[in-house]
């Protein structure tokens, strides 16, 4: 865990530095007019299956970055026999910076996902659950356009697995996500 607050910190620091060129950082950011709720499908991402979310950008006043706080939700079932149910609820929270005019925005993100497995015995009628915690660190890029509603984002992800899996502790994921931007 260390080792991955340290990642995030250098990816930060690395990436924290901007050219505004021959603009303001002010003109920047009115010529960049967002929406600023979001709502999005992303495959894969944080939950390593797919999940429906809702994105808020909070501008901050006189420079170009922009934050992004993101939750989202899905509820997959899982194969189990006849007589039981079982269901994987995931639950990503997220915040991720992103920083430029338009375009193709650079952006770094870390969160975590509830992750819930149920199971229900309907012979016993007894219901029997399981949470965990997975850190996520994300590196990657979103397309934003002023004038357009729809966006797309896309990155690489580090998934911090809480599970007594098979899988190592540290799982590689890519996120691709397309959606709707609404509300100035």
């Amino acid at each position: 865990m260390k080792k991955a607050i340290l990642l995030f910190l250098l990816v930060w620091i690395g990436f924290g530095t901007r050219s505004f060129s021959q603009m303001s950082p002010g003109d920047t950011i009115r010529k960049n007019n967002q929406y600023l709720n979001s709502v999005y499908v992303e495959g894969m991402g944080n939950t390593m299956t797919g999940s429906f979310n809702y994105e808020r950008l909070f501008r901050i006043k006189g420079r170009t970055d922009v934050l992004a706080f993101r939750v989202g939700g899905m509820c997959w079932p899982l194969p189990m026999n006849k007589n039981k149910e079982a269901y994987d609820i995931d639950i990503p929270m997220e915040f991720s910076v992103f920083w430029g005019a338009e375009g193709v925005k650079p952006e770094v993100g870390f969160g975590v996902t509830y992750k819930i497995i149920t199971e229900n015995n309907d012979e016993t009628g007894k219901l029997k659950y399981e949470t965990a915690l997975m850190p996520v660190v994300r590196l990657g890029c979103r397309y934003v356009s002023s004038n357009n509603k729809f966006f797309v984002r896309a990155g690489v992800l580090a998934l911090f697995i809480g599970y007594d899996y098979i899988l190592p502790p540290v799982w590689p994921s890519v996120g691709l996500a397309l959606g709707y931007s609404f509300g100035k």
